[in-house]
């Protein structure tokens, strides 16, 4: 079945950290130089192919990690790498790999950006992590003598080694740290804010969480000017960033929740019990009550209740509707999926439904004693028990048309709206995510083969004896390829 992803979260929570230590004060200057004084001779950088928005990625196999394979959309094999190692780090359209003792860089094109020339002992931290080498924003850290500098997308260094450590550019700027403190530079390597924090993170969204030296803490902006004192946090799935929704950011103080705006005042006051990231414009929030104990109800993005706090649990809005449980002291109703007014629009009997998910693309599953999708209107439209699943747990969304099923012996079907198998054969995984976008899916076989085909049932790429396939896109950045399961 379609697999979860929040698995890759603490990964990313540990990334976000600095990446691992690069001794020196900084120097001036930068130069043209390649990477470890290497001259580039890769043939596929003479001729370089028309860039690749998405392409199709496979790698390894069931006895090897050797070997990466790149194809496009339409499935035509664009690389052919049988000689190469997936390492990793998918970022804006370029991924590590290593051959033999080194590491180098590739394009999702099958263009080498730069060639294995670096070691891979040099580029790993001390609990493992890669220290450099993937691109944001143009520019990727590059390691020599210990020291940290970057390197352009010809593989040129552009910023000279000289920081103890350095990360990934974000919002035009980048953490590196020069002795003991930490600060900020720009793409040309001047020092923008001065190292002068115990703890910097990373820009997200033009805000920083520091630490200055007497131990307080405080978010700033791209000036360098502190915009929120101690004890304010950021709340995102990825540590120490800024996640913004219709302007927005959670923090939490006190171990309670408000929400920044994107000058990082605060807009909405940290009053919340829980709270979570707006959605077109509308959030779910906590508070406590004396009568009532903890409800949630749902605020708009000036603070203002558009739903009073009166439901004991509720859903995040999800096409329009949102599934809650009414509190106690409501004896007329106690579950219902409401719309954005707060007026439920499909009740249910409590002694009958366990639970209900999200709406997606017109759609949600209800589980009883056995489990159905209904539609907008609260019809059933697929009855489970008749496709012989009984799972309601771990059952897809629907996305594009489709959903993806658990069946009672263990295989994945994919089903259309009116509950028919689209396609023939036996499945262990569907990863649908490209359905709605590219109208394909990536599909595992039983023996272990995996491949990703059209809705019609023809390959895109045929079955193969792959490690890992997936569709990678080159607008999104590291953070977000992990976030999205990319590589699964």
């Amino acid at each position: 079945m379609k697999k979860k992803k929040i698995g890759l979260l603490l990964t990313i929570c540990m990334l976000s950290g600095l990446i691992g230590g690069c001794g020196g004060a900084p120097k001036s200057g930068s130069s043209a130089r390649m990477a470890n004084n290497e001259v580039q001779t890769d043939s596929s950088r003479e001729e370089k192919r028309e860039p690749l928005d998405k392409a199709i990625l496979a790698y390894g196999s069931s006895y090897s990690s050797d070997g990466i394979w790149i194809y496009d959309m339409d499935g035509k094999k664009i690389a052919d790498r049988p000689d190469l190692t997936w390492e990793g780090y998918l970022s804006e359209g370029k991924f590590v790999f290593f051959e033999g003792d080194n590491y180098g860089v590739m394009s999702i094109n099958g263009d080498v950006i730069a060639d294995p020339i670096y070691d891979r002992d040099s580029y790993r931290d001390e609990v493992g992590y890669l220290k450099g080498l993937i691109y944001q924003e143009g520019l990727a850290v590059i390691v020599e003598n210990g020291k940290c500098g970057y390197m352009d997308e010809k593989g040129n260094i552009v910023i000279e080694p000289q920081f103890d450590r350095a990360d990934r550019f974000s919002s035009g700027l980048a953490r590196v740290k020069i002795g003991e403190k930490y600060g900020y530079i720009d793409p040309s390597g001047n020092i923008v804010i001065e190292a002068e924090y115990k703890y910097a993170g990373s820009f997200s969204n033009g805000l920083a969480q520091i630490e200055d030296s007497d131990g307080e803490w405080g978010i700033i902006n791209t000036a360098g000017e502190l915009v929120q004192g101690d004890g304010v946090s950021p709340v995102s799935p990825i540590s120490y960033t800024f996640d913004f929704h219709d302007g927005l950011a959670l923090v939490e103080v006190d171990q309670h929740y408000g929400y920044i705006n994107e000058a990082g005042e605060m807009a909405i006051e940290p009053i919340f019990t829980e709270a979570y990231p707006f959605i077109d414009g509308i959030a779910r929030v906590q508070v406590y009550l004396e009568d009532r104990g903890s409800v949630y109800g749902y605020i708009n993005t000036e603070g203002e209740y558009v739903i009073e706090p009166q439901f004991r649990n509720a859903q995040d809005f999800s096409d329009g509707l949102a599934y809650v449980s009414y509190s106690s002291l409501d004896d007329s109703l106690d579950k219902a999926y409401i719309d954005t007014s707060g007026n439920p629009v499909i009740e249910f009997d409590s002694d009958s439904v366990i639970d209900a998910f999200p709406f997606s693309d017109g759609m949600a599953l209800v589980r009883e004693t056995t489990a159905y999708y209904i539609d907008k209107q609260g019809n059933k439209a697929v009855d489970l028990a008749a496709l012989e699943t009984g799972f309601g747990y771990y059952q897809g969304e629907y996305t594009g048309g489709y959903a993806v099923l658990m069946l009672d012996d263990g295989k994945c079907k994919l089903i259309d709206k009116e509950g028919n198998f689209v396609f023939d054969g036996d499945f262990t995984t569907i990863y649908d995510d490209y359905i709605e976008s590219d109208g394909i899916v990536i599909l595992y076989m039983e023996d272990g083969n995996k491949g990703v085909a059209r809705l019609d049932g023809s390959w895109v790429v045929e079955p193969g004896d792959y490690e890992e396939i997936c569709i990678v896109n080159a607008e999104n950045d590291y953070e977000t390829n992990a976030l999205e399961g990319v590589l699964h």
